[in-house]
């Protein structure tokens, strides 16, 4: 018959005003030791004692002739209840020295002893009596049957209740020192499993048929499973407990259909339920008949793992709001470089770690809505997932996520790259748009990373950070000399703060050539560093150090009032109108007082504006060509002429050329260098020329070292040239010198 304990009852621990416990029958009998030196003392006990039952239980006797023989049984016979002992035996004192032995030495204080004597008018001191706890003392002659069941009833009583507070007591500390281990779990399974011990040990079952199941979402009453399992039990985690099909099984998900704990026969399964509604059933089959203290101290527990439960799965949510990203349900960074850690201490085999970015992401998000672009960040998470089914991907930051996989054999150091381009040749399709996606990639080996996750991070960081800047759309693997130019951009990032303070910056002018005309009709101001103790710092390397650290914001600014302050200089000195052509950067540009900085400039220096050029890059144009048209718009409404420098390096700004409101185009030097001996070269100026005029576009060449590249720039209609053979970068003064020589 299946006993349920409502939630009520499982609350109950002990109540002050103990009551008694309820009747429970059990074959397991009462222990009784006779001690007595007299045979016939034996005889007459176990015939007076005949059919003696209490609570339902009834009463076996054990014989012992001497306080020796008593002493051996007691080694042997852990669960005697009642001693029924003679005082004087072998020896005066035997009785009592065995007393002593029972308390003192073998420390049994739950066995509760009668003495008897057959001597008349001996009686053992009171204080013995106390001392050594001894129920009662009877003289043989008067122990009568009634008087001897009278005694022995209350002696059984009395043992039961010690035993029961033993087992209360032992109970409750087990619990604490459990309860202490399952708080500090981090995990649903490692619960599960902590669980099964203590639950044995109180529900007199064996561990290894203890079954732990589960419910996953809290207020689900229908996807019971298996969190954990003993060791005799073959069922994985997670195996439904409807597709269990047996009695025990049918026992569970009544448990978790009645929310209570309930007891079939020797079959106990504990129910429990967490404050937010988690639910867990604990199922074992007994060794032994359940006492009432069990029963509650099993509730106890039961509460117990409602609190570790509760705690574990808070633990749970917030471990996967520290270390998964809700958008893609990939891990995030930390928990990207956590587990990748975890691999590394665990596995010898080598890795590769892949750090992708979606180039010209941003265009998306401003130009689509952010709407589009998590969507797109989505697909790409899928596309990685299904790439690399068997490795570790996270999404480690807005737009670029991280790829952890095995490297088998060496070809995989061009195979698993080759894959990644693969899944990203065919379009993304988001509601009615076709996005081609373009990626860069950084990737490392664990072979240069110690087994350390942020070393090997930080080398896959650096080796994308230069596939950014040197081959987008493409990937690089790391090199060790590329730690060293990262180290070096650093430490030009960290002068780079007081470099204009210091005045180390200086603006040279590279003049500009008409080919027509034969006059010097421009500049270009170029910034260069020289550092106190004489160093020249390259542009080619702190221009980038500034785009990146946000100093090319202050430095163009810098720039840009110089120029005008030297043109308008120029002109006070009586030299021509001279243009000025400043370069502006992606930063500069993006900037939102950028606009208000140049006109403010120009009115603060007087500067005409229609002889400040500003000069864009071709690559800028790829990240949004519509706010590039309105900005460029709103600064040629004020006169200032707008050119696109390193023209034909880019992929994307053919097809907005025309609508763009530009001036002049400036040919990449790239084009010039060979443009008298590589008819490639040649066409692809003749071609930029061509269209530029077709735009009513001026067209100056970059990079003029020679009279034979001149001769073909004439030739082929170019308007102005710029380079070494006409001038070399200078001094605002030495500009002032070569104007009037000219």
């Amino acid at each position: 018959m299946t006993q349920q304990l409502s939630p009520q009852d499982e609350l109950i621990v002990f109540e002050d005003d103990h009551h008694e416990a309820p009747v429970e029958t059990s074959s397991a009998p009462w222990k009784m030791l006779v001690v007595d030196d007299e045979q016939q003392m034996h005889k007459a006990t176990t015939f007076a004692l005949q059919g003696f039952v209490f609570e339902g239980k009834p009463l076996e006797i054990i014989s012992a002739f001497s306080g020796q023989e008593a002493r051996e049984i007691l080694k042997a016979e852990n669960d005697i209840a009642c001693i029924l002992l003679d005082v004087v035996m072998e020896t005066e004192n035997a009785g009592l020295e065995l007393v002593g032995y029972i308390r003192d030495e073998i420390k049994n204080n739950s066995v509760r002893i009668i003495l008897r004597t057959g001597q008349p008018g001996y009686a053992p001191e009171l204080e013995v009596i106390s001392k050594y706890d001894i129920n009662d003392y009877k003289a043989k002659s008067e122990l009568t049957r009634t008087k001897l069941i009278t005694a022995l009833t209350s002696a059984l009583r009395s043992y039961e209740q010690i035993k029961a507070m033993e087992t209360g007591q032992s109970g409750l500390e087990y619990i604490v020192k459990s309860s202490r281990e399952l708080f500090q779990e981090r995990s649903i399974s490692g619960l599960s499993n902590d669980v099964i011990e203590p639950f044995a040990f109180l529900s007199k079952c064996a561990p290894e048929n203890v079954l732990v199941c589960g419910m996953h979402n809290a207020g689900d009453n229908v996807d019971a499973v298996v969190l954990a399992s003993g060791n005799a039990i073959d069922i994985e985690a997670n195996t439904r407990v409807s597709d269990l099909n047996d009695s025990i099984a049918e026992s569970i998900q009544e448990a978790f259909s009645n929310e209570s704990s309930l007891l079939d026969g020797n079959h106990i399964c504990l129910f429990t339920k967490s404050p937010s509604g988690h639910k867990i059933v604990i199922s074992g089959k007994t060794q032994a008949e359940l006492e009432f203290v069990n029963k509650k101290l099993l509730a106890v527990f039961g509460v117990q793992i409602a609190t570790s439960l509760e705690n574990t799965y808070l633990f749970e949510h917030i471990n996967e709001i520290a270390f998964l990203d809700n958008l893609t349900r990939l891990k995030n960074r930390n928990g990207f470089l956590t587990q990748i850690q975890e691999l590394l201490d665990s596995n010898s085999q080598s890795h590769l770690l892949l750090l992708i970015d979606i180039d010209n992401f941003q265009a998306v998000n401003d130009g689509l809505g952010h709407d589009t672009g998590n969507s797109v960040i989505k697909m790409v998470a899928k596309r990685l997932t299904s790439t690399y089914p068997n490795a570790l991907i996270g999404r480690v930051s807005g737009d670029t996520f991280g790829v952890f996989i095995a490297q088998t054999s060496e070809e995989d150091l061009e195979l698993i790259p080759r894959q990644l381009y693969k899944a990203f040749e065919t379009t993304l399709r988001i509601g009615d748009n076709e996005l081609p996606i373009s990626i860069s990639a950084g990737v490392a080996a664990t072979d240069n990373c110690d087994d350390n996750a942020n070393e090997l991070f930080k080398n896959a960081g650096i080796a994308l950070k230069y596939a950014k800047s040197n081959t987008k759309g493409k990937h690089q693997f790391f090199d060790p000399a590329m730690h060293e130019q990262l180290k070096r951009r650093l430490n030009v990032i960290k002068e780079l703060k007081g470099a204009l303070e210091n005045d180390e910056m200086v603006l040279f002018y590279q003049p500009q050539y008409c080919l027509k005309t034969q006059q010097y009709i421009g500049v270009e101001a170029l910034v260069r560093w020289f550092k106190p103790d004489g160093t020249i710092i390259s542009p080619m390397d702190f221009i980038p150090a500034a785009e990146d650290s946000g100093q090319i914001v202050h430095i163009g600014e810098w720039v840009l009032k110089t120029a005008c302050e030297q043109q308008v200089k120029w002109i006070s000195e009586g030299l021509p109108p001279l243009r000025v052509a400043v370069n502006i950067s992606m930063r500069q540009f993006k900037d939102p007082s950028f606009l208000d900085f140049v006109y403010q400039t120009i009115q603060d220096t007087g500067i005409n504006p229609k002889y400040l050029e500003l000069e864009i890059t071709e690559s800028m144009l790829s990240e949004d060509a519509m706010v590039f048209i309105d900005q460029l718009s709103m600064l040629r409404l004020e006169g200032i002429t707008v050119a696109i420098d390193d023209f034909g390096t880019g992929y994307s700004s053919l097809s907005y050329l025309q609508r763009l409101p530009v001036d002049r185009v400036k040919i990449d030097r790239s084009f010039i260098r060979r443009v008298e001996s590589n008819q490639g070269d040649k066409t692809i100026v003749s071609l930029i020329i061509k269209m530029g005029h077709e735009l009513n576009l001026q067209v100056i060449a970059e990079g003029v070292e020679d009279e034979e590249q001149t001769k073909v720039l004439v030739e082929l209609g170019c308007d102005e040239v710029q380079g070494f053979f006409y001038a070399k970068p200078m001094h605002g003064n030495d500009v002032k010198e070569l104007l009037l020589k000219k």
